[in-house]
């Protein structure tokens, strides 16, 4: 009769184990939902225009394109009719997107980065419909970082 010995045994444990440890994380965006990643890929861009504006003395602007469903980091100033997006993010289906104290220019909402690092600030309320979970991204006219709250 044929068996494995305790050492083949730890052997193909020890393997798959290095396997799980290497493969992971690679893996880990397929398991985690859109509803904890697209709040933290919002505050990613409203960061990346402030430093985007602070490094390159021009002014920002995140943008919220209400009928494409997206938020648009573009150079200001800009044409109304054809802004050089630099970045779009995709606002999720199941997400609802209120705002407040943003400013308007023509047809859009957004935040203002100045090329010396304050913004004109605001605040993104992000609703997931499917999870009924609210977040708040609070936008600080000052050089401080986006804070993110979790309201639920």
């Amino acid at each position: 009769m044929k068996a494995f010995t305790l050492l083949e045994l730890l052997v193909v444990m020890l393997l798959m184990a290095l396997a799980f440890g290497l493969l992971a994380p690679r893996l880990g965006h397929l398991v985690s939902s859109r509803e904890t990643t697209f709040p933290e890929a919002l505050r990613s861009l409203l960061q990346e225009a402030r430093s985007a504006a602070l490094t390159n003395h021009e002014n920002y602007l995140v943008l919220i394109e209400a009928e494409e469903r997206a938020f648009l980091l573009i150079k200001a100033p800009f044409d109304p009719e054809e802004p050089e997006i630099l970045e779009r993010l995709a606002i999720p289906e199941e997400i609802e997107v209120k705002v407040a104290r943003l400013i308007k220019i023509e047809d859009f909402q957004g935040v203002l980065f100045l090329a010396d690092g304050t913004s004109s600030g605001g605040e993104i309320e992000l609703i997931n419909r499917d999870k009924a979970r609210r977040e708040l991204l609070v936008v600080p006219q000052s050089l401080f970082f986006v804070e993110r709250r979790i309201l639920e």
